[in-house]
């Protein structure tokens, strides 16, 4: 479906364009803090809103939950993105740049208050009971303390193991099916991405094309089981940018965020500004954690996280740039030694 596929590339050209606009707009720290001050309030709006669902009550649903085996389990909150996943996958992306933000306020008393403001984000994820959303959360919190303070990684593990006697029966309900081979929602993952393997047989090289039209047209014919029944991309974003961009487009977007996250990891060793170091922690820790979600999300499927998604890298870009400059790229004025009276920038 040519026209479906031109009307999903305008989504993406728009995600490119918020990444060279906040790239480009992000030109100093005072910007910079102005932006993560507002997503900071931002996401603990929409926390508190999950907070007030949950007060007043969300309906279960079967098409997000296995009924039989989450026995006790909630309604998923979901705030106001709708969908409790892409909720979660929302919160892997900005909490960490909240945590970052409160972390940076000088005034101590603000910045007690603020720090346990992000608790409020944290609480909203578990609600939303996307267990890849806790995955996510877990390894970008990692990667945060680990370029933070390597020597709180022992402590945050025991604090961890000591927390889990005091989870509600609801939430260990829900990790033990993690690993449940009976769960309805890993079994519909694991027989939609057998029919796509073999989709990505036949189109691997070129791919199908962008849009769900071209999927829903193409996925019937190679469906296990006629398991077509909500199946409206690979539930994968890895598998779904072979499946619709081919090789090439997988292995460009690989190489890319591959060496996005590795430049990100050196200039945090060697970056001398604090508050863009502490943003780049947020940003490479928020990459690593949605790494984990996209294994069993298609996260781009609605374009609200695509363009958060984008807009996150280029926020990372700008914090990149403004490091290099903070470490001699914008050049500084010193006495020649071989040329007495000579300056040289």
């Amino acid at each position: 479906d040519t026209s479906d596929s031109v009307r999903v590339l305008l989504f993406f050209i728009a995600a490119f364009l918020f990444t060279y606009v906040f790239m480009a707009d992000l030109s100093n720290t005072d910007r910079l803090e102005r932006l993560m001050r507002w997503i900071y309030f931002a996401v603990l709006a929409t926390s508190v809103y999950a907070v007030a669902q949950r007060f007043m009550g969300v309906e279960v649903s079967a098409s997000y939950t296995d009924l039989s085996l989450n026995v006790g389990v909630p309604g998923r909150v979901y705030s106001t993105l709708d969908n409790p996943n892409n909720y979660a996958e929302f919160l892997c992306l900005f909490t960490p740049l909240c945590v970052a933000w409160a972390m940076q306020r000088k005034n101590p008393t603000a910045r007690f208050i603020f720090c346990c403001g992000t608790a409020l984000p944290l609480l909203a994820l578990v609600m939303t009971y996307c267990r890849s959303g806790w995955l996510s959360i877990a390894l970008a919190a990692l990667v945060f303390v680990y370029y933070l303070d390597k020597r709180l990684l022992p402590v945050g593990l025991v604090a961890c193991i000591l927390l889990v006697p005091f989870l509600p029966d609801s939430i260990i309900t829900r990790i033990s099916t993690i690993f449940n081979p009976q769960d309805s929602s890993a079994n519909h993952r694991l027989i939609t991405w057998q029919g796509i393997m073999h989709m990505i047989g036949d189109y691997g090289l070129t791919g199908i094309g962008m849009g769900p039209n071209t999927f829903a047209a193409l996925y019937p014919n190679y469906a296990l089981n006629g398991a077509t029944e909500g199946v409206y991309h690979s539930q994968m974003l890895y598998m779904e940018l072979i499946l619709e961009t081919g090789i090439l487009g997988f292995i460009g977007f690989m190489w890319y965020m591959l060496r996005h996250v590795k430049d990100t990891c050196f200039a945090i060793v060697r970056s001398k500004n604090k508050q863009v170091r502490f943003a780049l922690i947020a940003t490479c820790s928020a990459f690593c954690g949605i790494s984990i979600l996209s294994i069993f999300e298609y996260i781009w499927f609605y374009p609200r996280i695509l363009f958060a998604f984008f807009i996150l890298l280029g926020i990372s870009l700008a914090c990149l740039r403004m490091d290099g400059g903070s470490n001699g790229l914008k050049g500084e004025i010193y006495a020649d030694k071989n040329h007495p009276g000579r300056k040289t920038t």
